[in-house]
């Protein structure tokens, strides 16, 4: 008795069973409709996909940001033990010493000052800076209809003014091209002197012949045993230069 209240109850609160369970009284003679169903409303599920989705978005966006922080620190206590580094702190601590008689106390305040100035000031970290919010993967999913926008409205510009109308390229475009085919991402190249970036932009690297008439000039430079600009180019291959060394090609 029990069992057949609890089944009805089980039918009647349930919208799907119930619509289900209607259609059943009223054509009982189509078995395949019934059939489909009955099983939509008994294995439909009970939390909306969009639902999951947010909840598997918030859990990965979640590790991704807890190990992105775990790779900063471990970066950043590495870069801490490096003898240039130390050498450095060194260095700021005693112009921050200076003459001044200090206690053991407020040397290693001022050495940690130090390190935070160097730090900010002479430290840059392959890949961007500490972890941000923006990075996160939810965050993102968020913001990808703002970026598929404003993407396809620059192919859209690109599409019209460059390839059917034939217009000049601009700064901004020459800059793109430029980056693109020197295989340079924005960090890297924002830490090139100006002077370097106008140099490469004015070649017109995108252009294959440029290109190749650019690299032949990069290899004759190098034989010379003088750095040329293609040590820009080889960052991208893993080779690290500086802007002390990306100002070096221009003096030589």
């Amino acid at each position: 008795m029990f069992a057949k209240i609890a089944k009805a109850y089980e039918v009647l609160s349930s919208k799907l069973m119930r619509n289900a369970y209607n259609y059943f009284q009223d054509h009982p003679e189509e078995h395949m409709t019934n059939t489909m169903n009955h099983y939509y409303a008994v294995y439909q599920p009970k939390v909306p996909p969009w639902w999951v989705l947010v909840c598997m978005l918030f859990v990965l966006s979640l590790l991704q940001y807890l190990n992105n922080n775990r790779n900063y620190a471990t970066t950043m206590r590495y870069i801490k033990t490096q003898p240039a580094f130390l050498r450095r702190v060194n260095e700021r601590t005693v112009e921050l010493v200076g003459k001044n008689k200090v206690t053991k106390i407020e040397k290693a305040e001022l050495r940690e000052q130090a390190e935070q100035e160097i730090m900010q000031s002479e430290v840059t970290v392959d890949g961007g800076g500490a972890p941000s919010i923006s990075d996160l993967l939810i965050v993102q999913a968020v913001l990808l209809p703002y970026y598929g926008s404003i993407a396809l409205y620059e192919q859209v510009r690109w599409t019209f003014c460059f390839t059917l109308m034939g217009q000049d390229y601009g700064a901004k475009e020459r800059l793109f091209l430029t980056q693109r085919a020197l295989h340079i991402p924005v960090e890297s190249w924002d830490e090139l002197e100006e002077t370097t970036q106008e140099a490469l932009m004015a070649r017109c690297l995108w252009d294959q012949g440029q290109m190749d008439e650019f690299q032949q000039e990069e290899k004759e430079t190098e034989r010379r045993g003088r750095k040329g600009l293609l040590t820009v180019y080889k960052r991208s291959q893993g080779n690290r230069i500086n802007k002390k060394d990306d100002q070096e090609c221009f003096d030589d």
